[in-house]
């Protein structure tokens, strides 16, 4: 293999080095900071941001080598049915702890954004 994408996925950098050729590259992309941060605020009450980068690096470290990183950010007007569905596709959930919260959102406009490096084999 030349290439492994994974986008805001599980990763296994160990299968990953097993099944790339010498040179190949990993693209990795996981939530930046301040993803969803505006929606994380309003259904969790608090506005914590996690940096997943150093994690990312420490994990790939020993296999690959990280050659590029890059951000990805953009702003939405999300209605109250596309802010549900966005929930739902997170681990979040509709969870029974804030469902009032979850209940009271009607319009928010909602930070999307990644964090994206390239590694190569090491």
């Amino acid at each position: 293999m030349d290439l492994v994408l994974s986008v805001h996925a599980r990763r296994n950098p160990a299968e990953c080095r097993r099944i790339l050729r010498e040179g190949g590259l990993v693209i990795v992309a996981v939530p930046a900071h301040d993803d969803l941060i505006e929606l994380r605020e309003a259904v969790q009450g608090e506005r914590l941001e996690r940096d997943r980068t150093a994690a990312l690096i420490e994990e790939h470290r020993g296999r690959f080598e990280p050659v590029e990183q890059a951000e990805v950010r953009q702003r939405f007007d999300l209605d109250r049915d596309t802010l549900i569905q966005l929930l739902r596709g997170t681990y979040r959930g509709e969870r029974q702890s804030v469902s009032p919260r979850v209940q009271a959102l009607e319009y928010l406009e909602v930070t999307l954004a990644s964090d994206i490096i390239v590694f190569r084999t090491s």
